[in-house]
């Protein structure tokens, strides 16, 4: 499966979708564990949204992504699937979606990167008091090197609430 993975992501940087796409269809049938399966299906998803198959590619995603078990997994897959509401421009869907993965993951660098997306999705929408607040959780679970994004982020939020002073505080990385 690595190899193939490998494979696939050769080929979609290089532009060579249908290649992509030939060679994931022909793991059909293959005995996968979650994991494996779940990567091939991110991969899949992934050809889907470059040529534009964008409803296939959610449909995809929900179907797969309710049956999972392990919330790491459906976090993965809620990071996707928000990915591919954003490429439709429907932000209230990716916001739900990586709201609900917010609350289901445990911290860690899966919680930080669906935290900063939810962030971000929240400033598209507006939605400052709650990018405030995800910001907040993040940093409370924040390793050194994740503190900047997220930082820069609380920064942007009260930038846009007006609160120009603790803006220039996280940006000051002076935040507590």
């Amino acid at each position: 499966v690595e190899t193939v993975a490998v494979l696939v992501r050769t080929y979609i940087e290089q532009g060579l979708l249908l290649e992509a796409l030939e060679t994931l269809e022909g793991t059909t049938g293959w005995q996968l564990s979650q994991q494996e399966g779940i990567e091939l299906l991110l991969l899949r998803v992934q050809v889907f949204r470059s040529i534009g198959l964008v409803n296939k590619a959610i449909i995809l995603l929900q179907e797969k992504g309710q049956f999972l078990p392990s919330p790491e997994l459906k976090g993965t897959v809620a990071l996707e699937l928000a990915a591919c509401h954003v490429n439709n421009n429907d932000m209230e869907s990716a916001r739900r979606t990586l709201s609900d993965a917010f609350a289901l993951v445990r911290p860690g660098p899966l919680a930080q990167q669906i935290g900063r997306e939810l962030a971000r999705t929240c400033l598209r929408l507006g939605q400052t008091s709650q990018a405030v607040s995800v910001c907040s959780q993040l940093l409370e679970h924040a390793s050194a090197a994740e503190r900047a994004p997220v930082l820069r982020l609380l920064a942007e939020a009260y930038r846009k609430q007006g609160q120009y002073d603790r803006a220039v505080v996280a940006m000051l990385n002076r935040y507590d």
